[in-house]
């Protein structure tokens, strides 16, 4: 045991392995006759060597579970972090330890305290008797134990020692709000003491301290120099790590990380400088300029990173909502060509931070999705919605892999959650707006299909969209799955089941006929959730609201971010004109191809029989006088008269270059203007019962007949739940002043009270200085 541990203490290189294999076999004949230090100082100095001796550690587990009782605090701790560095774990010999650390607790020295969590983390051995103990110690000695810290060693915590405790407690899932402050709280307190020595022996040595260059990276130079503890990369990337994990986003935390990283400025490893901007993402810091500071860093490091670390930094990126076009093309390109070096988290991720950042490489996300088809069976049905859903976002045509994934989704219905299966659907309605736009593209359908004329064949009036035409099975599974937890739904997922009926409704009603009338009464009672905003403005973009002021210059009235059912609509022009702004949202990164939550909400809003028309920022930025504005926003005149039925100025719209726009709209505006005013939202007039008119005439066929799918349910001899004609979805949330048609009586009233108190006010103020100017003459 002492030579063994001889070399241990020096560090000696595999020169000495042939020795250590001597050593073990001389020694396990007689593990007997060693005693508890000789036994700790062995495995000790086997763990520190990186000499895996299986037989040894086996032979030794009995010789200590026999004598467990007589071994000290720091044997204790020797011997489970030898075992927990050769990854062994003797549950038999875990358990002793375990129970009689239980009872010694206070007796351990910091350093032996963080081994002991170090080793039951890493092995993810949660034994039930210590951890509580643990926990209450740790918080005993972080409060009270503050006040000790001069006179005894056991309650001054090393920063190193802080680090190993917050990440076992974070492997462990002990998330206990009061041990994360505790552990925050001391290592803010060692940190701020070793800036203190630090500038302290700066000022002496050099006469005079220079406040703006200290927190920078020579804080390290000094540490170095004069043998002071500090926080680094590394023990930084530890600690905001472990207290990601435990949820600990309290205020001192999220103000005190960012200090830290910045004061570091970049001086991290490619792995540490990911797992920082990954942490700080999940504990909800809001520093943009500090994220693009991490990624500059980054930038110059990705061809030294592996395919694990650039997955964590480019889901970090997502989730920070910033992006560096340089880390991804290069991230993709080394992730390309070593894809299968990933695990399946990595993968999921990626995926994820695909489809929120909007970065669509179709050869890229063909490949994870071939990597995801092959280990399907290692990942979860979780992850596979996950997976699913990210990848259908990103209008990738695969149908062998979707069929696939339906397939599997199918296959492992029972591990799926609620928010699980409404994903489930909400993808597949995504794919059946891209199948649409694909079919548009190549001319076999028309844009405005299902809202076809009568001319039309029979078969393009009855088409199902893929993959509702092969899958429509699994649109029952999937609604009995969120029905199970109707009650503890959650409102993004409303908002899907909204979307759901609609597109069930409108687009394939053969599908929504067939469904089982308890699903379509879950669906119903999702519609009556109101999942509106009262502000309705912050959903509106600076861009729209700039665009809203020149429609309404060049006579376009309009209603603003009007609810109809799930969706806000933009512009409402009269009753039938839709204006959508399409911001960079609604496009992929670095590419003008639409979503395909655009395309769905444009399929759907069509399908109602509205004209959709789209102003995408892009054409918007091209207008750089106002006189190119008023003519591009004068041009959406067309629409409109079309709308109204004006048919021979629609014809001779067309006819019209836009120069002569601004004529056609006087011609129209002297014929028309009592059927505009009464179809303009912008003076509020507009009632419930011409709301409920607006809803009806959306959902009504050409004749004017209700919806397929109602019929069908009468012939069925169902009974419809009232609530689907009751009330409308159309509800205006706001016209300039926020106010609902409701509360406007009470606001004109207000206004007026408040307009005769000024000119009364102004009355007398006006007859006071009158009064003043004759007595001074």
């Amino acid at each position: 045991a002492l030579i063994a541990n001889a070399y241990a203490r020096i560090q000696a290189g595999p020169y000495v392995l042939p020795l250590m294999l001597e050593i073990s076999k001389k020694a396990i004949p007689s593990m007997d006759h060693f005693n508890n230090q000789d036994i700790s100082n062995l495995l000790n100095a086997f763990s520190k060597l990186d000499v895996v001796d299986t037989p040894l550690f086996d032979a030794a587990s009995v010789a200590i579970v026999k004598d467990i009782g007589s071994y000290n605090p720091q044997d204790l701790s020797n011997v489970a972090h030898a075992y927990a560095k050769q990854q062994l774990p003797h549950e038999k010999v875990f358990e002793r330890i375990g129970d009689v650390a239980s009872r010694l607790l206070d007796q351990f020295s910091p350093q032996h305290l963080a081994m002991l969590a170090y080793s039951y983390g890493r092995l993810r051995i949660k034994h039930e008797d210590l951890l509580p103990v643990f926990q209450d110690e740790i918080i005993y000695r972080g409060t009270i134990g503050k006040t000790l810290q001069a006179r005894s060693r056991k309650h001054a915590f090393q920063l190193r020692s802080i680090e190993m405790i917050a990440q076992a407690t974070a492997t462990l899932g002990m998330r206990d709000q009061r041990l994360s402050f505790v552990l925050f709280d001391m290592a803010r307190e060692r940190v701020r003491e070793a800036a203190k020595a630090l500038r302290t022996q700066d000022d002496a040595e050099k006469g005079g301290y220079d406040q703006h260059s200290f927190g920078k990276p020579k804080t390290l130079q000094l540490a170095a120099q004069k043998d002071v503890e500090v926080l680094n990369g590394s023990g930084l990337a530890t600690l905001l790590r472990a207290f990601a994990r435990n949820k600990a986003n309290f205020t001192t935390l999220l103000q005190w990380a960012p200090k830290q990283v910045a004061s570091l400025e970049g001086n991290f490893s490619s792995h540490d400088l990911a797992c920082v901007m990954s942490s700080m993402t999940r504990l909800g810091v809001k520093n943009q300029p500090l994220y693009r500071q991490l990624l500059k860093y980054s930038s110059d490091r990705v061809a030294q990173m592996p395919p694990a670390t650039l997955a964590l930094l480019i889901r970090a990126m997502a989730k920070a909502k910033t992006f560096r076009r340089h880390v991804m093309r290069e991230g993709v390109k080394i992730i390309s060509a070593r894809v299968h070096d990933l695990d399946i988290v990595s993968i999921n991720s990626l995926l994820v931070a695909c489809a929120e950042m909007g970065y669509r490489d179709e050869r890229f996300l063909r490949l994870l999705a071939a990597v995801v088809r092959r280990r399907a069976e290692e990942m979860s049905a979780k992850e596979l919605a996950t997976a699913f859903h990210c990848f259908s976002q990103l209008r990738v045509h695969h149908a062998k892999w979707v069929d696939f994934m339906l397939f599997e989704l199918f296959r492992r219905q029972h591990e799926l959650e609620e928010i699980d299966s409404t994903r489930v659907l909400y993808a597949m309605m995504m794919l059946a707006a891209a199948e649409k736009q694909q079919m548009v593209l190549a001319g076999t359908l028309p844009s405005t299909w299902p809202r076809l004329q009568s001319s039309e064949s029979e078969e393009m009036k009855s088409l199902i969209l893929y993959p509702f035409d092969k899958h429509s099975g699994l649109v029952d599974v999937m609604l009995e799955i969120s029905g199970r937890s109707r009650n503890a739904i959650t409102y993004p997922a409303i908002f899907q089941l909204q979307t759901i009926e609609l597109f069930l409704r409108l687009i394939v009603p053969t599908v929504y006929a067939d469904m089982r009338k308890d699903h379509k009464v879950f669906l119903a009672k999702a519609r009556k959730v109101n999942v509106a905003v009262d502000d309705y403005m912050q959903n509106s973009s600076r861009l729209h609201r700039r665009i809203s002021q020149w429609f309404t210059s060049v006579g376009l009235h309009h209603r603003s971010e009007v609810i109809l059912g799930p969706f806000f609509l933009d512009m409402l022009i009269g009753n039938r004109v839709i204006v959508e702004v399409d911001g960079p949202s609604h496009f992929y990164r670095d590419a003008t191809t639409r979503t395909s939550n655009s395309l769905l909400k444009n399929m759907l809003l069509t399908a109602m029989g509205f004209n959709v028309r789209h102003l995408p920022y892009q054409e918007w930025a091209q207008c750089g006088t106002p006189e190119r504005r008023t003519l591009y926003c004068s041009a959406f005149w067309r629409d409109v008269m079309a709308s109204e039925g004006v048919q021979d100025q629609e014809e001779l719209a067309k006819q019209l270059p836009l120069t002569d726009i601004l004529d056609l709209v006087l011609s129209y505006q002297q014929g028309a203007v009592a059927k505009l005013e009464a179809a303009e939202g912008i003076t509020s007039s507009s009632s419930s019962e011409d709301q409920q008119n607006l809803w009806e005439e959306t959902t009504a066929g050409e004749d004017g007949s209700p919806l397929p799918m109602l019929e069908n349910d009468k012939r069925k001899g169902d009974t419809t739940p009232g609530f689907y004609t009751e009330e409308p979805l159309l509800r205006e949330s706001g016209d300039g002043t926020g106010l609902r048609d409701d509360d406007r009586q009470l606001f004109e009233e207000t206004e007026a009270r408040r307009s005769r108190r000024r000119a009364a006010a102004r009355t007398s103020s006006s007859s006071s200085s009158a009064s003043s100017s004759s007595s001074s003459s």
